[in-house]
């Protein structure tokens, strides 16, 4: 069976239902992925009836599920034509169209038709713009020989020009400047047309000196302009060369980072529970989300340790991921429906696997493990966990923890053992609400264990600079031993008592001898 959609983003797009189960949402590891306004992460499910036929289950979504403009509450059964919706966005099942589609008949199309102008109306009418049209005025100018107005050649108005009647009929002083005499108008036009001008010889040889100079100018000019070209053109081609030789050898410095996405997700009738895991740019960010538990937890390492990246990346590289085919597919078991998605980057090499109900190639596992030893070293592994196993776990760590704490006066280290037990409960029941009733007698007996430990280590303080000052090295020894026991190894003042530890040591053997 396939489904089209009929709007919003992916309006037109069809798909080809598979499987048994198909869900919808805008999380990217549902099958059919919609970033639409009103559709929760994961909103609804296709589900695949024993005759073949295919249903919808609405996933306790925020805005429901419409099957033909009804809100449907559990499973509803789908025909060929319905029409679902799921917040914006709605879809036909089947390939045929709509049955809410309806066709326009030409009898319910409005016929629009224009009234005749009365003259009531024509009064009313806005007036006609005539067309304004701009043309040049005609020019004032002074009374000119009848010479000046024949323009057809410099014999005319030789001929015909004189100077007597240009004075005669001359306007005023202020407007006489622009005129210009016959005789220089008739100079003008024989030394433009080379018609009757009679220039004497030497203003011809010194032409001639002038037209060189400016040819020499343009010559000078135009080879300086080729110049500047040419050397810009160097430049350009230089700085381009250095700059690509920077970048070639930034590139060989830079070092590639690591990119890791990795989602698991667990799908039966009665929960959905989702582990991811995304690595970039040094941080790590670990998310939860399991809805029976009502588990909604994240947490964020902002500076990976150098030495796990190092881990990460040689256990990537010994293995063939780049390789692995892109998608696994296999059937459901007993309603359950496991998807696992791994995409990394590394080297310049991409490649991005979902191993869905079916079992992982030996790369994709050994990446598994040493995205789980990952999580160890940050005390995450409790978020992989299902909830059974975190409250199995948590109930054997607090009866361990319990029994240290009763034997603490028997040995000092019993008091730390019984510490970090308690602080493995609160961890594991951390991720549930409303809380169990021994994550807070495990909170209780932490800080009080906490506050024991710390009084006793400063009592033996106390004790070693007494027992130094006395020169009884031997019982400062033991003293410190016991100050050992009672402090973290990951702690700066472990490294100090155990020097102090030896440089006793060399000095009881001093008096020894």
């Amino acid at each position: 069976m396939k489904i089209h959609f009929i709007n919003g983003l992916l309006n037109g797009a069809q798909v080809e239902l598979f499987g048994t189960e198909m869900s919808i949402g805008r999380e990217t590891d549902n099958n059919i992925v919609i970033e639409a306004d009103g559709l929760s992460r994961y909103h609804a499910e296709l589900i695949k009836q024993d005759d073949g036929n295919w249903a919808i289950k609405d996933l306790g979504s925020t805005n429901g599920c419409k099957v033909n403009k009804e809100l449907i509450k559990g499973e509803r059964l789908l025909k060929e034509g319905d029409i679902v919706a799921l917040g914006d966005q709605s879809f036909c099942v089947g390939e045929g169209t709509p049955k809410t589609k309806t066709e326009v008949k030409p009898s319910d199309i409005p016929i629009i038709q224009t009234a005749k102008k009365t003259v009531k109306d024509k009064k009313n009418e806005a007036p006609t713009v005539k067309k304004i049209v701009f043309e040049p005025m005609p020019k004032k100018t002074a009374k000119a020989p009848e010479a000046a107005k024949k323009s057809s050649g410099p014999k005319p108005i030789i001929e015909t020009v004189k100077p007597k009647a240009v004075v005669e009929k001359a306007k005023p002083e202020a407007e006489k400047s622009p005129l210009v005499t016959a005789k220089e108008l008739s100079e003008s036009a024989a030394n433009i047309f080379g018609e009757q001008a009679k220039a004497p010889r030497t203003a011809a040889k010194n032409s001639l000196p002038a037209a060189k100079k400016h040819l020499f100018n343009i010559m000078f000019y135009l080879v300086l302009l080729v110049g500047v070209v040419a050397f810009v053109f160097w430049f350009l081609n230089v700085n381009k060369d250095t700059k690509q030789q920077q970048i070639v050898s930034v590139s060989k410095n830079r070092k590639i980072p690591l990119v890791l996405r990795y989602v698991k997700n667990k799908i039966t009738k009665n929960n959905i529970f989702r582990f991811s895991l995304l690595i970039e740019n040094n941080i790590a960010k670990f998310t939860i989300d399991d809805l029976k538990s009502d588990r909604h937890h994240s947490k964020t390492i902002k500076k990976i340790k150098p030495e796990f990246i190092k881990i990460l990346k040689a256990a990537i590289e010994d293995t063939a991921f780049m390789e692995l085919p892109p998608v696994s597919r296999g059937s459901a078991v007993n309603n359950l429906d496991e998807t696992r998605k791994m995409t990394i980057a590394l080297n310049k090499k991409y490649n991005s696997v979902t191993i869905q109900n079916n079992s992982a190639p030996t790369s994709f596992e050994d990446i598994e493990s040493a995205i789980e030893e990952f999580a160890d070293g940050y005390d995450l592994l409790t978020f992989a966990m299902p909830p059974q196993e975190l409250q199995k776990r948590a109930k054997e760590s607090f009866a361990k923890a319990e029994e240290y704490y009763a034997n603490r006066r028997a040995k000092s280290g019993n008091l730390l053992a019984a510490e970090r037990r308690y602080k493995i409960t609160i961890d594991y029941l951390n991720q549930f609400s409303p809380k169990p009733k021994i994550w807070g007698i495990a909170r209780k007996r932490y800080g009080e264990v906490q506050i024991m430990r710390k009084k006793r280590r400063k009592e033996l303080q106390y004790e070693v600079e007494r027992l130094e000052r006395l020169t009884k090295f031997k019982e400062a020894i033991e003293a410190l031993n016991e100050m050992l026991q009672l402090t973290p190894v990951d702690e700066t003042n472990y490294k100090k008592i155990k020097l102090k530890i030896s440089r006793l040591s060399e000095r009881l053997n001093e008096r020894k001898k």
